[in-house]
């Protein structure tokens, strides 16, 4: 998949990001999206709930578990 948030198309902007934002890895469940850019930044949504991805629960201690589970699936 080709796009500016890849690093693909740094070229291109795209939806008002930088189009060097780098390689950024995601995954998602039925419930949770989960997002680690190259500079460390992390954002955890809870879909289910917020499914127009508004509060990052990543600083959110009651989400530390899901938060290392979904990290420990990039491994």
């Amino acid at each position: 998949m080709q796009g500016c948030r890849t690093g693909v198309n740094s070229d291109r902007v795209c939806g008002g990001y930088r189009g060097d934002m780098g390689r950024n890895w995601e995954l998602r469940t039925e419930q949770y999206k989960y997002v680690e850019y190259p500079d460390g930044f992390v954002q955890l949504f809870d879909l289910s709930v917020d499914p127009w991805e508004v509060t990052n629960l990543a600083t959110d201690a009651a989400h530390a578990p899901v938060l290392a589970d979904l990290h420990r699936a990039r491994e």
